[in-house]
């Protein structure tokens, strides 16, 4: 079987790097097509961070993820622990649902709020 192409509007990501982050919003799904994308900008974003300005992933706005995006998530973290853990925010999302029901929410440094994760310290995670 074919895997197509992934379909632009399946996963939407912008990046902006501020003085305190380097924030990556993420918007709508990620699948085994979509992944790599969310694979690709984490690692753009990795490049950008600092210990003292961590990457932090808007996945509030994520309405689907499979395994293949949670891991992406932990490979990415599993690089940035070096520096600190990726920050992730899901509040109510599906994103959390799925890390919750896995015991990945352990494992992640996951935030309900965008600036709960601006808050946290460098090199802690919650």
């Amino acid at each position: 079987m074919d895997e197509k192409a992934p379909d632009v509007d399946l996963l939407s990501m912008t990046s902006e790097v501020t003085d305190r982050a380097v924030l990556v919003h993420a918007v709508g799904e990620v699948d085994h097509l979509t992944a790599p994308q969310l694979a690709a900008e984490l690692g753009r974003a990795g490049l950008d961070a600092s210990s003292t300005r961590p990457v932090v992933l808007d996945m509030t706005s994520v309405s689907f993820m499979t395994s293949a995006g949670l891991a992406v998530l932990v490979e990415h973290h599993r690089g940035r622990r070096a520096h600190h853990a990726l920050r992730i925010v899901v509040g109510g999302s599906p994103v959390g649902q799925s890390l919750r029901r896995t015991g990945l929410h352990q494992f992640l440094s996951t935030y309900d709020t965008l600036a709960e994760a601006l808050a946290d310290g460098p090199g802690r995670s919650s």
